[in-house]
């Protein structure tokens, strides 16, 4: 069962429109310019390990660039009272979880969704 860090995270940042805004603030201007704001959609699932639910949840959407291009938007929002020293390399399993996920969903693709390249 979902905690109520999770339940807060879904709630506030789920819906396309909320998570646009707080994504619009943080990325770079030359990533939110690049992005067609209209296509943002939310995947369902989740890739958290089960017992760290209560303290984490992630939300993956998925957007086009203006070139039509796909693009993977990752968000994990992190609630913890202690310092986590090998925190990069959970993120980076988090990270690689999704993209395997994507892949298996598309078989058909020969290149991951939007890289570097804007």
């Amino acid at each position: 069962m979902p905690g109520p860090h999770d339940l807060f995270a879904r709630y506030t940042f789920g819906p396309p429109e909320r998570a646009e805004a707080e994504l619009r603030a943080v990325l770079p201007a030359q990533v939110v310019s690049a992005v067609d704001w209209s296509s943002l959609r939310l995947d369902p699932g989740s890739v958290v390990d089960p017992e760290l639910r209560e303290t984490e949840s992630d939300l993956l959407f998925t957007a086009r660039l203006r070139t039509g291009r796909s693009l993977l938007l990752y968000v994990l929002l992190e609630h913890q009272s202690t310092v986590d020293r090998w925190m990069a390399l959970r993120m980076l399993r988090y990270v690689v979880r999704q993209v395997e996920r994507w892949r298996q969903e598309h078989p058909e693709r020969s290149l991951l969704p939007a890289s570097s390249r804007w």
